[in-house]
Order: C-alpha cells, then sequence, then structure tokens
C-alpha cells in the first residue's frame, strides 16, 4: 500500500463561502458554487493534465444548482484548481490526486 502525495487535495477550496470541488475518483469533474448573495461572480480556474487551462463560472450566482465541467468522457482530469471571486480575488491552487488517485505530479 503506497502513499498518497502530500501536496494532493481533492476537496472543496473556499473563498469565503464560495467554493470550487473537483467530483469522481478520477478528478474528472470540477463544481463551482456561488454561495454569497452579493453580487460578485465565482467562478474556477483550473488546469488538465495535459496542462490546458479552463474556467467554468457559476452563471446563475448565488441561486441553485452549482455549474459544472465534465470530462469523464474523455483522457483528461483536473491537475490543479482555485475559486476565484470578481473584484475580491482567489484562493491558492490545490493539487488533486488525479486518474485513479494515482498520478504523480512532478515539479
Amino acid at each position: 500500500m503506497g502513499a498518497g502525495s502530500a501536496n494532493a487535495y481533492s476537496g472543496p477550496i473556499y473563498h469565503g463561502n464560495d467554493y470550487a470541488e473537483t467530483l469522481g475518483v478520477n478528478d474528472d469533474i470540477i463544481q463551482v458554487c456561488d454561495r454569497e448573495a452579493d453580487g460578485n461572480g465565482v467562478y474556477a480556474e483550473y488546469y488538465l493534465n495535459n496542462g490546458s487551462y479552463h474556467k467554468r463560472g457559476d452563471s446563475n450566482g448565488s441561486a441553485s444548482p452549482c455549474s459544472k465541467d465534465d470530462w469523464t468522457a474523455t483522457a483528461y482530469w483536473i491537475s490543479r484548481y482555485r475559486v476565484c471571486e470578481d473584484t475580491v480575488g482567489c484562493s491558492s491552487y490545490r493539487y488533486t490526486d488525479g486518474l485513479g488517485g494515482s498520478s504523480v505530479r512532478k515539479g
């Protein structure tokens, strides 16, 4: 039984009450949720394991449901992500375990 990466974290990351999180065993779905009715837009910035950058906003503001990007039908997963709020700032990036929790990120 091997040890997991010390920097890997696939749970929610918050900026105030707003958050982004990866879902699924392979971290191949990202969800972003605006939980503050303050007029500031909320979005997730993330990178896939191939290095491509993506951005997903919670288009309905603080109303349900949250917004998602789903990469399950592809060979890609979210390798790092953060949550941002317009005019307020962003959280730090979080790294994920990736494919089956077994990916190793170097560098």
